[in-house]
């Protein structure tokens, strides 16, 4: 997989690893203990005690996830809820990758919204969007864009995950004032790197899946048995990746050209 599946399938494995925990306490459990099983004591967010008591004290169940292929609404939080499952956004859907409905005192539901990155780097600036990639790129206007989640008033928690930066790093995002009311009522906090979590039996399995990447080009992937049905063909690999692999021919004729030179 490319860096960036391979960066939600992790962030998938720490929010189960997260539910398995919770799931000890009971069914349902509040934001704030989601919280302290997910980060370690210094990395949860600066200004908890500041965001909303309606939001941080109510509840979250989720057992699973559901990929979903279209941009759910109101009513699906509920019904997401009700079926104790998170929901995973489209591929390269925009603002978001997991989202994680909060049932609220009132009736009314919420969510956690989640975006990760993977992105192999020693910057905290390595992703071009940041910091509107955390703020306005983050926010239920954005991320449900079409549905009546768009105009959502509850208060959300976001968050966003670097897991490829090579250090320890956190913050709450800054970026300009805006007009948008709903952004107030939101608490964004960043993380860089994989050492906020609590996942120290598994941290290093993590680890190597982050980076982990099989070239279809390697000398031991090129087989070709008939009989067992593996026809290697670099060609049609190329045609399949070409974002991947589409300046293979143009840098292998520049090649070709030096050394003919």
């Amino acid at each position: 997989m490319d860096p960036g599946p391979r960066g939600e399938l992790v962030g998938r494995i720490i929010l189960a690893v997260v539910a398995y925990k919770l799931s000890l306490n009971g069914s349902e459990n509040r934001v704030q203990q989601f919280l302290a099983e997910l980060y370690n004591d210094d990395s949860s967010p600066e200004s908890i005690s500041d965001f909303s008591t309606e939001f941080i004290n109510r509840t979250v169940t989720f057992t699973h996830f559901n990929a979903i292929n279209y941009v759910p609404d109101k009513e699906d939080l509920e019904r997401f809820y009700i079926r104790r499952c998170a929901f995973i956004m489209k591929r390269n859907h925009p603002g978001a990758d997991i989202c994680i409905p909060v049932r609220l005192t009132t009736g009314e539901y919420s969510i956690i919204i989640i975006q990760i990155k993977n992105i192999d780097t020693t910057s905290t600036r390595a992703d071009d969007t940041y910091p509107a990639s955390t703020k306005s790129m983050l926010n239920c206007n954005y991320v449900f864009g079409g549905s009546d989640l768009e105009d959502h008033q509850e208060p959300c928690l976001c968050l966003y995950w670097q897991l490829g930066y090579h250090y320890h790093f956190q913050e709450t995002p800054f970026s300009a004032s805006t007009r948008n009311q709903l952004e107030s009522k939101n608490l964004h906090w960043a993380t860089f790197g994989l050492t906020h979590f609590k996942i120290d039996d598994i941290v290093d399995i993590l680890s190597d899946i982050l980076t982990s990447y099989i070239s279809p080009f390697d000398p031991e992937r090129k087989v070709n048995n008939e009989k067992e049905g593996d026809i290697w063909n670099g060609g049609e690999i190329r045609i399949m990746h070409p974002l991947s692999y589409g300046k293979f021919k143009e840098s292998n004729k520049k090649q070709k050209q030096k050394m003919v030179y």
